[in-house]
């Protein structure tokens, strides 16, 4: 059985990773000064933030049509007998309601929408994961509760630098009670349930650092996957990394994924962390 792996632009996949890994993303929007961007495709991450740190005011996000996962789903099952499609956390855009709407009216036999419950490299890695299970000839079922395995046990923690663009855009969730801080707290949040929820609150980019490797280390009972995050090559980043790397935490896979304009419309400059998930060999 052919199946194909559709995604999303949040999946933050690179196009030439997309590409190794013959996965379709169809493309949110970014509405900014005016125009409205494909993500990944118009514009840049650094195209954003450049324009805010020049005085145009903060971009906002839309959700691909119905017609446009129809168009994908089409084109596909010309050549596949299934689709498995896989989207942005539905807890935060109506990305996935889009997706399954097209699948509804074209093909809901064939064409397998998933909520992963997860943005960025949180769902590029599930997507990594069902492509590495499609071409070892697993069945859609098998991938289905692969997927659903990373969805129920997982660890995603990031830190901003600061919370205007998760306020301005609706998606700060429980991070709520982190507004109005003062100087130079650095929030610690977690992706729970779908949604973006506060997980602690410290001074400083180090102790941030701190927290989210000994909250890592205390979630890799056994070895993990790991996807590190981060908007715009941060050096808050790397030392992240490195204390990872130091605090000897048992990695199988490990990636690196840039957040596109439509994910760093919401957490804005200075955003990083990771994604883990056991795993499954």
């Amino acid at each position: 059985m052919t199946i194909a792996i559709v995604t999303d632009s949040t999946s933050d996949l690179s196009a030439q990773r997309r590409a190794e890994l013959q996965v379709e993303a169809v493309p949110l929007y970014v509405l900014f000064k005016g125009q409205t961007f494909r993500d990944g495709l118009d514009m840049t991450t650094q195209d954003l933030f450049q324009g805010v740190a020049q005085g145009a005011p903060l971009p906002s996000t839309s959700q691909p049509s119905p017609a446009d996962f129809q168009v994908v789903y089409q084109r596909l099952l010309e050549t596949h007998q299934q689709i498995i499609s896989l989207h942005l956390s539905a807890g935060v855009s109506g990305t996935f309601n889009s997706a399954a709407q097209a699948a509804r009216l074209m093909a809901p036999a064939q064409v397998h929408v998933v909520d992963s419950q997860l943005v960025s490299g949180g769902l590029g890695m599930m997507v990594e994961e069902a492509c590495r299970l499609r071409d070892a000839g697993a069945s859609v079922p098998d991938i289905l509760q692969a997927v659903d395995h990373i969805r129920r046990d997982y660890l995603l923690l990031f830190s901003v630098g600061g919370l205007e663009y998760l306020h301005k855009n609706g998606r700060i969730g429980g991070a709520q009670a982190f507004l109005g801080s003062i100087l130079n707290v650095r929030p610690v949040l977690a992706l729970r349930g779908g949604k973006v929820d506060a997980y602690a609150r410290v001074r400083g980019a180090k102790k941030a650092a701190r927290v989210m490797v000994e909250a890592l280390a205390a979630y890799a009972t056994s070895p993990i996957n790991l996807g590190m995050i981060e908007a715009n090559g941060e050096a808050a980043a790397e030392e992240l990394a490195q204390a990872i790397e130091q605090a000897q935490i048992p990695v199988v896979r490990r990636q690196l994924f840039q957040i596109g304009p439509v994910v760093a419309s919401h957490a804005g400059p200075g955003a990083y962390g990771f994604f883990a998930y056991k795993a499954l060999e």
